[in-house]
C-alpha cells in the first residue's frame, strides 16, 4: 500500500474513533492526531500518540476530508461485517435492475441510521470550510486542489474537498453497472460518474430526513436514479417497459385471466421490438405469451380472437429469434402462426359455410409467407426466398393503392424491402439496384423527403444492393445519410444502429480503407459480449468477422487468422450443419489462409465448405465465392492437387459437375440466374486473366473487358463503380500486359451471357 494512502486509512480510522464518541464542536485536532495508529517505516517513532495537529492538517488539509475518511473507514468495517458482495450476473427485467439498486442503497441507509451519531458528525464537518478557503477575500485565488492517490479512498478525499461525501460510490459502481446491462451496455466511466452522484445524494437524503425507513429511502432514491441516469443514458422506451412489467405483475398477482395475462405479456415483447434491442429477451418473453395462449387456441371451437392472438404472437417471438440470430427458432415460429392461419381456413365451415374473416385470412396468409421468405435470406437460401417474395410482393402491391400511406401500402413496402435484400443476396444485383431506388424514391414520394425512419431503411437497402453490384462508393454516401438520421432517433445499442455500423465499415473495407473500418468497429457495442448475448448474436458474429478481415486487410494477417478460427470454432459449435454465416467464415478464412500460404488447410477447409454449402440454385453468390476460391487454389497445370491429409475428404478439385461450380461454372453460375456483371464473377475473372496474361495476352484482354468496360447496365452504372479496388487493379494489369482497353461500342455485350 502507498505511503500517503497507508496515512489516510490510518486517519480516517482515528477519525471515526474520536468522531464516534465527541461532538463535533468539541473535537480538536490534536485530538485525532492522538489517536492515529500508523507503523513507521523507519523505526524512529513509536506507532502512535507522537503525530501532531500540524502533521495531520498537512495530511488531510480540511475537515471536510478528515470526517469522509472517518465514514469511509465505518462504512468499510460495516460492510464487513455484513458479509455483502456485489452483483454478479446482470438484471434479467427492468424491475430486477431497480430492486438490485434498492437493495444495495437499502444496506447504505441502514449504515447511516446505526451510525447516526457518527453520520450527524460528517455532515457538520462536510460543510466546514478550510482554513485556507477563507483566506480568498485576501488572496482573491481560491486555494489549489492537493494531490490525492488515484486509489478508491484517493476519489473519496478529492470529493470531500470539493463538499462531496461519495463513500458508497465504490459499493454502488459495480450495482448500477451490472443493473444498466439490463437494457443497454454504458460507456466506459458511466458507472462510476453514477455511484458518485448517487452515493452524495443518498448522505444528503439522511441527513435531510434521518428517521424515514431504510427501504422506502432507499427506494425513492432508486426511483430518482433511474429517471435521472438509467433513462437519460437508455433512451425513455425503458419507463415504458417497466411499465409494462409492473401490468404484467399485476395481473399474474391475481391469476384469473390468462388472455390478461398473455396481452401483458405481449406489450413487453412489442416495446422491446419498437425499440430494437434485448432481442434475447424478447423471444422469452413471446415464448411465454405462446405458454398462456397455446391452451386457449387448442379449445375444440377456439375463437378466432385467440388463434388471431396465437398468429400475432408467434409472428412477434419469430421477429425477436431472426433478429438476435436463433434462425431454425424464427422459423418454427412463423410456420406456426401460417399453421394457425390454415387452421382458420380449415374450420370456415364453422360460419355457415362463409368465411367471413377471408380478407384477413388472406393478409396474414401473406405476412406468415413474407417472414419466412426473410428466413429463407437468414438461411442462406436466397434464391428460394426470392421465388417466394416475388408472389407475396405481387400480391400486397395489387391491394395497395396508387398514392396514400394505408395499411396495405405499409405492408406492401415492407414486402418490398425484404424483395430488394432477396435479390441482392441472390445476386441478382441489377434488378436489386434498381428495385431499391424504386423503393427509395416511393417512400420519399408518400411520405415526404428523407427525414423519416421509413426512407432512411429504405437508404439502407439500398446501400447494400449498391455494395453487392460493385458500387461502395455511392452506397457509403447513402449508409452514412442513414446512419446520421437513425442514429438519434433509435436505441444506440440498439440493432439498427448497430447493423448501420456493420454496413458501414463493410463499404469502407470494399473500398479498401480497412484503417476506417478498423476505427468503426474497434470500440462499437456490436463487437462487445453484452450485445452478442443479449441482441444479436449473428450481427457481433459478422462485425467480429469483418474487424478481423480489416486487421487482415492491414497486413496484420495472423492475429486476423486467429481470431477467425476462433469464431468457426465457438460460431460453428452450436449452429447447425449449412448455416450461411458459418460458410461465410469459413470462406473468409480459407482466403486468409491462401494468402498466407498455408494452401494446405485452405485446401481441407474448402473441401467442408463444399460439402455443407446448399444447391448452387439457392445460393448463387456462395457458390461463385466457392468458385473464386478454387480459382485461387488452382495449380499453374489448370488442377488442384489433391490432398490426402485431409479429415474431411477430398479437397475441391478441379472436375466437371453438373451444379455448375467445376472450372467451367462461371457459365453455369450465370445460366442459373447469377448477374454476369456481379464483382466475385469478375474477381474471379481477374484472377484468371492474372494467372494466364503472361502466355495468353488475348484470353487476359477477353477476361478483363467486362472489369475494364463503362458501358451502363440497365441500372444506369458501369459493372464496377468508379475508384473500385478491383477496377484499378484491374486498370493495373492491363497496362502491365500492354491490353487495349475496351470502349463502351467493343466492351462485352452483357444480353448475350
Amino acid at each position: 500500500m502507498p505511503a500517503q494512502e497507508a496515512r489516510l486509512r490510518a486517519i480516517g480510522a482515528a477519525g471515526a474513533a474520536v468522531l464516534s464518541r465527541i461532538a463535533y464542536h468539541q473535537v480538536r485536532t490534536e485530538q485525532v492526531a492522538a489517536e492515529v495508529r500508523l507503523d513507521d517505516p523507519r523505526g524512529d517513532r513509536p506507532a502512535g500518540g507522537s503525530r501532531s495537529a500540524v502533521w495531520l492538517y498537512n495530511e488531510v488539509k480540511s475537515r471536510r476530508v478528515l470526517v469522509a475518511l472517518a465514514a469511509l473507514h465505518a462504512f468499510e468495517r460495516h460492510m464487513a461485517s455484513a458479509g455483502w458482495s456485489p452483483p454478479e450476473t446482470v438484471a434479467p427485467t427492468v424491475g430486477g435492475a431497480r430492486a438490485m439498486v434498492t437493495d444495495a442503497l437499502t444496506e447504505i441507509c441502514r449504515f447511516q441510521r446505526a451510525e447516526g451519531f457518527l453520520m450527524a458528525q460528517v455532515g457538520r464537518g462536510i460543510g466546514d470550510i478550510a482554513t485556507s478557503e477563507k483566506r480568498i477575500r485576501t488572496t482573491e485565488a481560491p486555494p489549489r486542489s492537493p494531490t490525492w492517490p488515484s486509489t478508491p479512498l484517493g476519489k473519496v478525499a478529492a470529493a470531500a474537498w470539493t463538499g462531496r461525501l461519495t463513500v458508497f460510490a465504490p459499493m454502488l459502481e459495480p450495482v448500477l453497472l451490472q443493473a444498466a446491462r439490463s437494457v443497454t451496455e454504458p460507456p466506459a466511466g458511466w458507472a462510476a460518474e453514477s455511484a458518485t452522484l448517487l452515493a452524495d445524494l443518498a448522505f444528503r437524503a439522511y441527513l435531510g430526513d434521518p428517521y424515514c425507513p431504510p427501504g422506502r429511502q432507499a427506494a425513492g432514491l432508486t426511483a430518482y436514479w433511474f429517471e435521472r441516469s438509467l433513462t437519460m443514458l437508455a433512451g425513455p422506451w425503458v419507463c415504458d417497459l417497466h411499465g409494462a412489467e409492473l401490468g404484467l405483475a399485476a395481473v399474474r398477482r391475481r391469476g384469473t385471466d390468462p388472455r390478461a395475462e398473455a396481452a401483458a405479456q405481449v406489450t413487453i415483447l412489442r416495446t422491446l421490438l419498437e425499440a430494437g434491442t434485448l432481442h434475447a429477451r424478447a423471444a422469452r418473453e413471446g415464448a411465454e405469451a405462446l405458454t398462456v395462449l397455446h391452451p386457449l387456441a387448442a379449445h375444440p371451437l377456439p375463437e378466432w380472437a385467440d388463434l388471431r392472438a396465437v398468429c400475432d404472437a408467434a409472428t412477434r417471438q419469430g421477429i425477436a429469434l431472426l433478429r438476435f440470430g436463433d434462425v431454425p427458432g424464427a422459423r418454427e415460429a412463423y410456420e406456426l402462426a401460417e399453421a394457425v392461419v390454415d387452421e382458420r381456413a380449415a374450420r370456415g365451415a364453422l360460419d355457415g359455410g362463409r368465411d367471413v374473416l377471408g380478407e384477413e385470412r388472406r393478409s396474414l396468409e401473406l405476412r406468415a409467407r413474407h417472414n419466412i421468405a426473410d428466413v429463407l435470406i437468414e438461411e442462406g437460401r436466397p434464391g428460394a426466398a426470392l421465388d417466394l417474395i416475388e408472389k407475396v410482393h405481387d400480391a400486397r402491391w395489387a391491394a395497395a393503392g396508387p398514392s396514400g400511406t394505408d395499411a396495405a401500402w405499409r405492408r406492401a413496402t415492407l414486402t418490398a424491402e425484404v424483395r430488394v435484400r432477396a435479390l441482392t443476396r441472390s445476386g441478382r444485383v441489377v434488378a436489386a439496384v434498381t428495385a431499391a431506388e424504386e423503393l427509395v424514391a416511393d417512400r420519399r414520394t408518400r411520405l415526404g423527403g428523407v427525414d423519416n425512419i421509413s426512407t432512411a431503411s429504405a437508404r439502407v437497402a439500398l446501400a447494400e444492393a449498391l455494395l453487392a453490384a460493385g458500387h461502395p462508393a455511392e452506397a457509403r454516401h447513402h449508409i452514412e445519410d442513414a446512419c446520421q438520421y437513425r442514429r438519434g432517433r433509435l436505441v444506440g445499442t440498439g440493432y439498427w444502429p448497430q447493423y448501420d455500423r456493420v454496413l458501414l465499415a463493410q463499404v469502407n473495407l470494399a473500398l479498401g480503407d480497412a484503417g476506417t473500418a478498423v476505427e468503426i468497429l474497434e470500440k462499437a457495442i456490436v463487437t462487445g459480449e453484452w450485445f452478442a448475448a443479449r441482441v444479436s448474436v449473428r450481427l457481433a458474429v459478422n462485425a467480429r468477422r469483418l474487424l478481423a478481415l480489416a486487421h487482415a486487410a492491414l497486413r496484420d494477417t495472423d492475429p486476423a487468422v486467429a481470431r477467425l478460427r476462433d469464431l468457426c470454432d465457438t460460431f460453428a459449435a452450436s449452429r447447425p450443419a449449412g448455416d450461411a454465416l458459418v460458410l461465410v467464415l469459413w470462406r473468409d478464412l480459407c482466403e486468409l489462409l491462401l494468402k498466407g500460404g498455408d494452401t494446405a488447410a485452405a485446401r481441407c477447409l474448402l473441401s467442408r465448405v463444399t460439402q455443407a454449402e446448399p444447391p448452387a440454385a439457392d445460393d448463387l453468390p456462395g457458390h461463385a465465392y466457392t468458385h473464386l476460391l478454387r480459382t485461387l487454389l488452382t495449380g499453374p497445370g489448370g488442377t488442384v492437387p489433391h490432398d490426402t491429409g485431409c479429415p474431411h475428404g477430398t479437397a475441391a478439385r478441379e472436375t466437371p459437375a453438373a451444379d455448375g461450380t467445376s472450372a467451367s461454372g462461371t457459365a453455369g453460375l450465370i445460366g442459373r440466374g447469377l448477374d454476369p456483371s456481379h464483382p466475385v464473377l469478375l474477381r474471379i475473372a481477374y484472377e484468371e486473366a492474372r494467372r494466364r496474361g503472361a502466355h495468353d495476352p488475348a484470353a487476359a484482354e477477353s477476361l478483363l473487358a467486362p472489369l475494364l468496360c463503362r458501358r451502363p447496365l440497365a441500372h444506369g452504372r458501369p459493372a464496377l463503380g468508379d475508384g473500385h479496388p478491383l477496377h484499378q487493379a484491374a486498370r493495373q494489369l492491363a497496362d502491365e500486359f500492354a491490353l487495349p482497353r475496351p470502349t463502351p461500342e467493343t466492351g462485352p455485350a452483357w444480353d448475350d451471357y
